[in-house]
């Protein structure tokens, strides 16, 4: 507290009348009760701001709908503010528009009790309850309201009285920091400590100017109203130039995702699609579908939402990735036949066409206008448009030249990120990875196939583009590859839908006996017939296939004694001519030469 503030709580004191009047009365003088109201009111009207921004910050939402609503977010620790969905590890502005929204927060209704009659910090309390949903802070303030009134503190030493107030909340405040299990490193540990720190601080500093004013304009009511505006408006300027709504938007559009996959998992909704380990109905399957259909109605409705409010955010770019995705979502139904509901994107969906090339149009030398472009040029080689499909691989493959180089170390001048990280990528390094070998394999398919040229082949090779083995059940999709590999024998995409039958068929016998020499067996047969040392494409993928099964023969009896050691697959695939498992098979190469000399 400031000198002349404490100085003049002693002062007022001495007023020997007023002190044995009301011994124990607030600190200002009474005044008409108008006066009172609209102070009261205008405080009451700012902090009902404070209090409705940090739920804001914590939800997204302003206020709970239903009581289930109000109770879970009311059962929510303080400190998880800290942490989603904006986190202060990766928004460190957040530390100061927390610690000042809880300065403002824990500040007035201390002040009231202190300045005005006891009676009249209860609305204050019910407003931190209802609106920022924090019943046990408000419980640790009505503590603090009534240590700041029951004595004569107040008038005597209003200073001394506020601090005492104060301490319920400071034991609040250290017990919220406490959550150990959130932290992930000391140095983090410790950052969960500054926002209360800030609020600790804030709030004194805060309760001195208003004893300062109080002082300057002899006790009158209205004191507390500056400093609340500035309490209030500090946070909520800080958070819209240094963070941003669209930050938040896109927090609350993400929560329940991972950078390397957008789609909401199937396995909460399981119970709801009525699934058993029995394979399961039409209406069953009918069901999942629909569940699948309202969940990608959501996401695409935030997504839009996002674009039309904040089309000017750096955000717009992943937004768009995230909506492109969660449009090509399908039910993988192989997996549904085994009563798991699980969605895959690997199939572009006619629908996301639109989005990609929105991507595409606006953020052309972006990373992910890689992946929009990869999308569109599978839609294209289904339709027959070979030529405009190797227009976007190229494009796509140029902006993913230096995906596999190492990432950049941080500099010195980084230590900030250093300590707290960055905000995730969206998406994630792996997925753009991903997508770069699929963009090299479908470009070595319609190059090395002659698709570009050849008429025959352009209608072979759309077939082929078409095929979704996850979208159909496998029996079903087994039988369309043999009719599709007698009708196109005679095209250079024989061998290739040789190679996918033989792996649904291993996929089907896996999914009832995993790596079981019955289910390995033909599958291993199957590549060692087509692998050979020939340089053809199928021959090339049967190789590393191989390479990859070789790499664990003990874990199948019988393996070894069919299949040769694993580096001579990998140095076929790594000999070839380009192809796009040469990377990753020198690294398996490279990997098998460390564990035979003892190495890491």
């Amino acid at each position: 507290m400031t000198r002349a503030a404490s100085g003049a709580g002693a002062r007022l004191g001495t007023d020997d009348a007023f002190v044995a009047s009301y011994p124990k009365g607030p600190l200002l003088r009474p005044a008409r009760i108008a006066h009172i109201a609209v102070a009261i009111g205008v405080n009451l009207l700012l902090y009902a701001a404070a209090n409705v921004m940090l739920h804001v910050l914590a939800s997204g939402a302003s206020v709970s709908t239903t009581a289930g609503e109000y109770r879970r977010w009311a059962a929510k620790p303080l400190v998880q503010v800290l942490l989603e969905p904006l986190s202060i590890f990766t928004h460190p502005w957040m530390i100061l528009v927390v610690g000042l929204l809880l300065a403002a927060i824990v500040t007035v209704p201390l002040l009231v009790a202190c300045l005005y009659r006891a009676w009249l910090c209860a609305p204050f309390l019910f407003y931190v309850a209802a609106l920022a949903h924090a019943p046990v802070l408000a419980a640790v303030l009505a503590v603090g309201c009534v240590l700041v009134a029951a004595t004569d503190l107040r008038r005597r030493n209003p200073s001394l009285a506020l601090l005492l107030g104060l301490s319920p909340v400071y034991v609040y405040f250290y017990l919220a920091a406490q959550s150990r299990t959130i932290a992930s490193s000391p140095m983090q540990h410790l950052a969960l400590w500054v926002p209360f720190v800030v609020a600790a601080v804030a709030a004194i500093v805060a309760m001195g100017l208003v004893l300062l004013i109080a002082h300057w304009i002899r006790y009158r009511p209205g004191v507390i109203c500056p400093v609340l505006v500035l309490l209030t408006a500090a946070p909520a300027w800080l958070f819209l130039t240094r963070v941003g709504g669209d930050e938040l938007a896109f927090a609350l559009l993400v929560a329940d995702a991972t950078p390397s996959d957008v789609v909401f998992p199937g396995g909460p909704f399981q119970r709801e699609a009525g699934l058993t380990d029995e394979p399961p109905t039409d209406a069953e399957i009918r069901r999942a579908e629909a569940i699948l259909a309202a969940r990608r109605a959501e996401r695409v409705a935030l997504c839009d939402a996002f674009l039309h409010r904040y089309g000017d955010s750096g955000r717009v770019a992943t937004v768009l990735w995230i909506k492109g995705i969660t449009l090509d979502l399908r039910v993988n139904r192989p997996a549904l036949r085994r009563g798991v509901l699980q969605y895959y994107d690997t199939h572009p969906r006619e629908t996301s066409a639109p989005t990609w090339r929105r991507l595409v149009a606006g953020f052309g030398d972006d990373p992910r206008a890689a992946v929009g472009r990869f999308r569109l040029a599978h839609l294209a080689c289904r339709d027959g448009r070979v030529a405009e499909a190797h227009r976007h691989l190229v494009r796509a493959a140029d902006l993913l030249k230096d995906i596999h180089a190492a990432p950049v170390a941080l500099s010195g001048d980084a230590t900030w990120a250093q300590l707290f990280g960055a905000p995730r990528q969206w998406p994630s390094r792996e997925h753009l990875r991903q997508t770069a070998f699929d963009i090299d394999y479908l470009r070595w398919l319609i190059e090395d196939n002659a698709v570009l040229d050849d008429p025959d082949a352009q209608r072979a090779f759309a077939v082929f583009m078409d095929l979704d083995r996850r979208g159909e059940c496998r029996e079903a999709f087994s039988e369309r590859l043999d009719d599709l590999a007698e009708r196109f024998h005679d095209t250079p995409f024989a061998e290739n839908l040789y190679l996918l039958r033989a792996r649904v068929a291993f996929d089907q016998a896996a999914s009832n006996s995993p790596l079981s020499w019955s289910a390995v067996e033909p599958w291993a047969r199957s590549l060692l017939e087509m692998a050979g040392e020939t340089d053809q494409d199928a021959s090339i993928e049967a190789n590393f296939e191989l390479g990859l099964l070789a790499l664990h023969p003990t874990r199948v009896d019988g393996l070894s004694r069919i299949v040769d050691r694993p580096e001579v697959y990998f140095r076929r695939v790594s000999g070839a001519r380009p192809n796009p498992w040469q990377r990753q098979a020198d690294e398996h190469l490279s990997l098998l030469r460390a564990a035979e000399k003892g190495g890491p």
